[in-house]
């Protein structure tokens, strides 16, 4: 079940690039790349996932979504 959440966060979260970022440099993690519970993100007590900053500085760009720990 966690494993069908996931693929459902991600679909919704969207494992494509943006096309209407200007500048963007491209994505560092590949969508074969796992994340990595506590290191990439948590759950917080909503039970929403939350990128932690390493990821989102991984990432390389801000997508303009209001991240809670978004370098950018």
């Amino acid at each position: 079940m966690i494993k069908r959440l996931f693929q459902i966060f991600k679909k919704q979260v969207g494992s494509t690039p943006r096309t209407d970022l200007k500048n963007a440099p491209p994505d560092n993690s590949s969508p074969e790349t796992p994340l990595i519970p506590e290191k990439d993100y948590y759950i917080d007590t909503n039970g929403l996932y939350v990128f932690t900053a390493d990821y989102l500085k991984r990432r390389g760009y801000c997508c303009d979504n209001g991240c809670r720990h978004c370098p950018y």
